[in-house]
Protein backbone atom coordinates (compact mmCIF):
# COMPACT_ATOMS: atom_id res chain seq x y z
CA UNK A 1 0.00 0.00 0.00
CA UNK A 2 1.39 3.48 -1.33
CA UNK A 3 1.74 6.30 1.29
CA UNK A 4 -1.09 7.77 0.52
CA UNK A 5 -3.42 5.14 0.93
CA UNK A 6 -2.12 4.19 4.78
CA UNK A 7 -2.53 8.33 5.31
CA UNK A 8 -6.19 7.89 4.09
CA UNK A 9 -7.08 4.56 6.08
CA UNK A 10 -5.29 6.03 9.12
CA UNK A 11 -7.99 9.63 8.36
CA UNK A 12 -10.97 7.61 8.03
CA UNK A 13 -9.93 5.08 11.02
CA UNK A 14 -10.42 7.88 13.08
CA UNK A 15 -13.66 9.54 11.49
CA UNK A 16 -14.65 5.90 12.20
CA UNK A 17 -13.38 6.63 16.19
CA UNK A 18 -15.60 9.75 16.09
CA UNK A 19 -18.48 8.75 15.12
CA UNK A 20 -18.40 5.51 17.63
CA UNK A 21 -17.67 7.99 20.29
CA UNK A 22 -20.43 10.54 19.34
CA UNK A 23 -22.98 7.67 18.83
CA UNK A 24 -22.27 6.29 22.23
CA UNK A 25 -21.74 9.69 23.97
CA UNK A 26 -18.86 7.74 25.32
CA UNK A 27 -16.89 10.66 26.61
CA UNK A 28 -20.09 12.50 28.02
CA UNK A 29 -21.27 9.18 30.25
CA UNK A 30 -17.59 9.05 31.47
CA UNK A 31 -17.24 12.24 32.11
CA UNK A 32 -19.93 11.44 35.42
CA UNK A 33 -17.07 9.05 36.87
CA UNK A 34 -14.08 11.42 36.49
CA UNK A 35 -11.69 12.98 34.17
CA UNK A 36 -11.94 11.41 30.91
CA UNK A 37 -9.28 11.66 27.93
CA UNK A 38 -8.70 10.07 25.08
CA UNK A 39 -5.33 8.91 24.91
CA UNK A 40 -3.06 7.09 22.10
CA UNK A 41 -3.36 7.16 18.90
CA UNK A 42 -6.38 8.98 18.43
CA UNK A 43 -4.78 11.91 20.80
CA UNK A 44 -2.06 12.59 18.31
CA UNK A 45 -3.71 12.05 14.90
CA UNK A 46 -1.85 8.27 14.52
CA UNK A 47 -4.79 5.95 14.15
CA UNK A 48 -4.06 2.62 12.12
CA UNK A 49 -6.38 -0.07 13.56
CA UNK A 50 -9.80 0.11 15.05
CA UNK A 51 -9.13 0.80 18.35
CA UNK A 52 -9.12 3.74 21.71
CA UNK A 53 -7.87 4.25 24.50
CA UNK A 54 -9.04 6.57 27.06
CA UNK A 55 -7.85 7.62 30.78
CA UNK A 56 -10.59 8.14 33.12
CA UNK A 57 -9.09 10.12 36.14
CA UNK A 58 -10.96 9.84 39.55
CA UNK A 59 -10.45 9.37 43.31
CA UNK A 60 -11.97 6.73 43.46
CA UNK A 61 -11.31 4.05 41.17
CA UNK A 62 -13.18 1.17 41.57
CA UNK A 63 -16.13 2.56 42.24
CA UNK A 64 -16.27 5.01 39.21
CA UNK A 65 -15.94 1.68 37.24
CA UNK A 66 -18.41 -0.24 38.58
CA UNK A 67 -20.73 2.57 38.01
CA UNK A 68 -19.56 3.14 34.47
CA UNK A 69 -19.89 -0.16 33.35
CA UNK A 70 -23.25 -0.53 34.90
CA UNK A 71 -24.47 2.61 32.80
CA UNK A 72 -22.67 1.90 29.87
CA UNK A 73 -24.57 -1.85 29.79
CA UNK A 74 -27.45 0.03 30.38
CA UNK A 75 -27.33 2.05 27.22
CA UNK A 76 -26.84 -1.02 25.02
CA UNK A 77 -24.44 0.87 23.00
CA UNK A 78 -21.45 -2.12 22.49
CA UNK A 79 -21.74 -5.73 21.82
CA UNK A 80 -19.56 -6.49 24.48
CA UNK A 81 -18.74 -5.32 28.06
CA UNK A 82 -14.93 -6.66 29.88
CA UNK A 83 -13.99 -5.23 32.80
CA UNK A 84 -10.54 -5.84 34.92
CA UNK A 85 -9.05 -5.51 38.33
CA UNK A 86 -5.69 -4.36 37.74
CA UNK A 87 -5.27 -3.39 41.41
CA UNK A 88 -6.15 -6.53 43.25
CA UNK A 89 -4.76 -8.83 40.10
CA UNK A 90 -1.78 -6.45 38.86
CA UNK A 91 0.43 -7.17 36.26
CA UNK A 92 3.34 -5.55 34.79
CA UNK A 93 3.22 -3.25 31.69
CA UNK A 94 0.11 -2.49 32.76
CA UNK A 95 -1.61 0.37 34.97
CA UNK A 96 -2.71 -0.12 38.61
CA UNK A 97 -6.22 0.47 38.23
CA UNK A 98 -9.65 -0.86 36.86
CA UNK A 99 -10.48 -1.56 33.08
CA UNK A 100 -13.31 -1.35 31.22
CA UNK A 101 -13.11 -2.92 27.38
CA UNK A 102 -15.67 -2.53 25.08
CA UNK A 103 -16.31 -4.09 21.59
CA UNK A 104 -18.74 -3.06 18.61
CA UNK A 105 -18.64 -3.78 14.81
CA UNK A 106 -18.61 -1.12 12.16
CA UNK A 107 -18.69 -1.54 8.91
CA UNK A 108 -17.68 -5.05 9.32
CA UNK A 109 -14.43 -4.18 11.22
CA UNK A 110 -14.31 -5.06 15.15
CA UNK A 111 -13.87 -2.34 17.48
CA UNK A 112 -12.17 -2.23 20.94
CA UNK A 113 -11.84 0.42 23.52
CA UNK A 114 -9.94 0.30 26.51
CA UNK A 115 -11.09 2.89 29.53
CA UNK A 116 -8.77 2.44 32.16
CA UNK A 117 -9.47 3.89 35.77
CA UNK A 118 -6.86 5.44 38.10
CA UNK A 119 -6.52 7.42 40.64
CA UNK A 120 -6.22 11.12 39.91
CA UNK A 121 -2.10 12.36 40.38
CA UNK A 122 -1.47 8.47 39.89
CA UNK A 123 -1.18 7.96 35.95
CA UNK A 124 2.02 6.63 34.53
CA UNK A 125 4.16 8.88 32.91
CA UNK A 126 5.09 8.28 29.89
CA UNK A 127 8.43 9.56 28.50
CA UNK A 128 7.32 9.68 25.22
CA UNK A 129 4.20 12.43 25.54
CA UNK A 130 6.76 15.22 25.64
CA UNK A 131 8.39 14.01 21.81
CA UNK A 132 4.80 13.12 20.81
CA UNK A 133 3.97 16.36 21.21
CA UNK A 134 6.66 17.94 18.89
CA UNK A 135 5.96 14.93 16.62
CA UNK A 136 7.03 15.94 12.55
CA UNK A 137 4.77 15.44 9.86
CA UNK A 138 7.73 12.96 8.27
CA UNK A 139 7.60 11.05 11.98
CA UNK A 140 4.05 10.62 11.63
CA UNK A 141 4.42 9.31 8.11
CA UNK A 142 6.88 6.61 9.17
CA UNK A 143 5.05 5.67 12.15
CA UNK A 144 1.81 5.04 10.14
CA UNK A 145 3.86 2.86 7.53
CA UNK A 146 5.16 1.11 10.25
CA UNK A 147 1.73 0.33 12.27
CA UNK A 148 0.49 -0.77 8.31
CA UNK A 149 3.66 -3.00 7.81
CA UNK A 150 3.00 -4.60 11.23
CA UNK A 151 -0.97 -4.92 10.25
CA UNK A 152 0.55 -6.52 6.98
CA UNK A 153 2.63 -9.01 8.65
CA UNK A 154 0.09 -10.63 10.93
CA UNK A 155 2.12 -9.33 14.01
CA UNK A 156 0.01 -8.86 17.60
CA UNK A 157 -0.13 -6.10 18.72
CA UNK A 158 0.98 -7.13 21.81
CA UNK A 159 3.95 -8.33 20.62
CA UNK A 160 5.04 -5.26 19.06
CA UNK A 161 3.12 -2.22 20.66
CA UNK A 162 1.88 1.42 18.96
CA UNK A 163 4.24 2.70 22.04
CA UNK A 164 7.06 0.92 20.67
CA UNK A 165 6.56 1.67 17.04
CA UNK A 166 6.34 5.43 18.70
CA UNK A 167 9.65 4.31 20.90
CA UNK A 168 11.57 3.27 17.37
CA UNK A 169 10.50 6.13 15.51
CA UNK A 170 10.96 9.44 18.11
CA UNK A 171 14.34 7.74 19.62
CA UNK A 172 16.51 7.61 16.41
Amino acid sequence: MELDEIIKKSKHTKQIADKILKSSNLTNILSKFGDPEIIGSYKYDLMYGPDLDIIVETDKPRLSSVNALTELIQTESFSRYEYGDFVKFSRINRPHGYIIVLKIEVDDVKWEIEIWFLNKNERPQNDLETLMINLTENQRKEILKLKHEREESDINKNNLSGMEIYKKVLTK
